[in-house]
């Protein structure tokens, strides 16, 4: 905040007054501008000047004015210090002539390189000038205090725009009513709780969000979702474009009867902007992935964990004195929280290894530890898969940051088996895909101007192309069944939204059809693979 008003706030001005007055492209302009614009930041510093394909004079002048304009600049200051002021006078003089020069030179990068010079000097670029193909479809939202701006595109076209006067205060209560019966604990979630599920509260907000432009979308045309602020807590499949139907039980197994999910008739992808989007596009092709890929799975959280007794007792008494006890102990008396093995990731390993054993490096039980990550060149990895726990962290005693949950048994003496979102965004990554079986990897602390900051967006700004991330507590069963399914359909060629709509289907039909199962894994990111 700046003064008490949120750095956002009159962005979201210009927007509801753009899209009220007919200007529904200025309107889309100006959305852009509030979204991930740190996240667009980190992409273009990974970025070198070669991937915009500028040409070596225009770079060379493009440093040479700045330079110029930081030189003056300093020299003003110095004068002013000391008070000469004829000396101030002239330098300012100097300053308005190489500064007219300098819009002059950004004026024609806005028009010829338009991606270097939004990710270089950051304004809202023109719809036309963005990387979205001419066949792809996308929906962006934009949630301000008195209402909701929708913008429907194909290609590098705006369909359709609209306001709803819906303020965010309803909105928030909407989500909030819509995600408490599905925010339950992993595998011991009840049938009671199952039978909570919401239907109304869905159709209600897949008709605030949907109804004005889902006609306009064919059915089975995937799209792409560029949520703002709460919407990012959502997964859309999961919106009832029916108003009927209710939750049953058949055949010892809970099914949604009579009702039509957003999930079933179009596939959905997300991003965090268009800039964002386009910026990352303009990457691939410029650095290639390698072909490995690496999987953490099934690591040992307690001293209570049975793997620990097959170690001769020596070595497991020094395992056990090497717990790290002030993170342990505070973490069970002063919280309670306890994690709990889950086994059935080292199953998902030992089929991504069999699938590819000649490229597949897996780490389990003792070797799934923070030290192992980061000794790794973690840039020759096409895909990386981390199958444990995600924790939002707040009650964590001295960390307070999603965290994802390495082996606590054994760590080096100065760290723990905590990796943090601030480490995770410090990596170096060159992937196609991240594969997070974890609870709530996808979810956290929402940031005005960057959206939901959760350990998904973490790895995408440190490199990777797209992440499969949860945005609720997940059961282990059928994460682990739809992480598998999700990566034998890669294998076999398809991509990642086919491959992750196919795995969705094959777990609903192994009884795992309600939403919670299902619906919780959204892909954000690119598609299709490199």
């Amino acid at each position: 905040k700046i003064l008490g008003f949120h750095r956002t706030a009159p962005y979201e001005g210009l927007v509801r007054v753009c899209t009220r007055s007919g200007r529904a492209l200025d309107a889309l302009k100006w959305s852009e501008f509030t979204k991930a614009r740190v996240f667009s930041e980190q992409i273009s510093r990974r970025l070198s000047t070669s991937a915009f394909q500028i040409p070596r004079e225009i770079l060379e002048r493009d440093m040479s004015l700045q330079d110029q304009l930081s030189a003056l600049k300093q020299a003003r200051d110095q004068s002013f210090k000391s008070g000469r002021q004829e000396a101030l006078d002239a330098i300012g003089r100097q300053i308005d002539d190489i500064d007219i020069e300098f819009q002059e030179h950004v004026r024609g990068l806005r028009r010829n390189y338009p991606l270097f010079a939004a990710s270089r000097y950051p304004q809202p670029m023109e719809l036309a000038q963005t990387e979205l193909k001419h066949d792809e479809w996308l929906i962006e939202y934009d949630v301000t205090d008195t209402g909701l701006a929708i913008f429907l595109v194909k290609g590098k076209e705006l369909i359709k725009a609209t306001f709803k006067p819906f303020p965010r205060s309803e909105i928030e209560s909407l989500i909030l009513k819509f995600r408490t019966p599905i925010e339950q604990t992993g595998e011991d979630i009840s049938k009671k709780n199952l039978f909570k599920f919401d239907l109304v509260s869905s159709h209600q907000l897949a008709d605030l969000l949907m109804s004005d432009i889902l006609n306009d979308i064919p059915e089975g045309q995937p799209f792409i979702i560029v949520p703002d602020d709460c919407l990012g807590s959502i997964p859309f499949e999961m919106l009832a474009i029916t108003d009927c139907g209710k939750v049953v039980s058949e055949n010892g197994s809970i099914r949604i009867s009579g009702a039509s999910f957003l999930g079933d008739r179009n596939p959905l992808s997300y991003s965090q902007s268009v800039l964002a989007l386009s910026l990352a596009r303009t990457t691939i092709g410029q650095t290639v992935p390698g072909k490995r890929l690496l999987a953490f799975v099934d690591p040992i959280f307690s001293e209570d964990d049975e793997r620990l007794k097959k170690i001769e007792v020596e070595k497991r008494q020094q395992l056990l004195k090497s717990l790290p006890v002030k993170a342990m102990n505070s973490i069970k008396t002063e919280s309670g929280i306890t994690f709990l093995r889950l086994q059935l990731t080292a199953q998902l390993g030992s089929f991504v290894k069999k699938s590819n054993p000649g490229l597949t490096d897996l780490y389990e039980g003792l070797k799934a530890n923070k030290k192992a990550l980061k000794e790794l060149d973690l840039l020759v990895y096409r895909s990386l898969l981390f199958a444990t726990h995600g924790y939002l962290g707040n009650d964590l005693p001295g960390i307070q940051e999603p965290v994802l949950v390495f082996s606590l048994v054994d760590p080096p003496p100065d760290q723990d088996g905590f990796l943090r979102l601030t480490e995770i965004m410090d990596l170096k990554l060159n992937s196609e895909i991240i594969a997070l079986t974890a609870c709530n990897t996808g979810y956290g602390q929402h940031i005005s101007g960057e959206g939901v900051m959760g350990l998904g967006r973490a790895f995408q700004y440190a490199g990777a192309k797209s992440v499969l991330m949860s945005l609720w507590n997940v059961a282990e069963t059928s994460s682990v069944m739809l992480v598998e399914s999700f990566f034998k359909h890669l294998n076999a060629g398809k991509n990642k939204l086919e491959a992750l709509k196919l795995a969705r289907n094959e777990i609903r039909q192994h009884g795992y059809d309600h939403p919670f199962y299902w619906a919780p894994f959204i892909l954000v990111g690119e598609v299709d693979s490199n």
